[in-house]
């Protein structure tokens, strides 16, 4: 075999292995999670004007009562609240979430009256945004980590 064909056999593997690690990349990215992957807490901080806030958001399986998967979404210094929160709808890497309760303060508004989003960026980093609604005029986006387990 000439050293042409040889470069051109070598080419070609080249392509189809970049073609088979693009591919398991947007399947990775295509996967559908449960909310048994999210179970945890996450970590990160809104940007507010000019203050950074923390935020926490511990997911959670509940026993008794309804059951099922709870959202604990937690605001730190400067908001000092936090919201409840369980699935309504899921599409893939996208679920949509409804507030049960908030524990007062800037969370109260938010009760009952804003939808939040969460998107799954990676298995390790989720995206939080608060719909915007006519009592708050809010729209806010957090992006968390995954804190790792002890």
């Amino acid at each position: 075999m000439s050293w042409m064909r040889r470069a051109m056999s070598l080419r070609n593997r080249l392509l189809l292995a970049l073609l088979f690690f693009t591919a398991s990349i947007t399947c990775a990215t295509d996967q559908k999670w449960s909310e048994v992957d999210l179970l945890g807490a996450w970590s990160g901080v809104v940007v507010a004007g000019q203050v950074n806030i923390a935020a926490d958001l511990t997911v959670q399986q509940v026993e008794g009562g309804n059951g099922g998967i709870q959202y604990l979404l937690h605001y730190g210094p400067g908001r000092n609240c936090q919201v409840v929160a369980r699935k309504k709808l899921q599409a893939n890497t996208m679920f949509e979430l409804n507030i049960d309760e908030a524990s007062g303060g800037f969370c109260d508004p938010l009760w009952n009256a804003t939808a939040l989003s969460l998107e799954v960026l990676a298995a390790d980093r989720l995206r939080v945004t608060m719909a915007p609604n006519p009592k708050t005029r809010l729209t806010e986006v957090v992006e968390l980590t995954k804190i790792p387990r002890s």
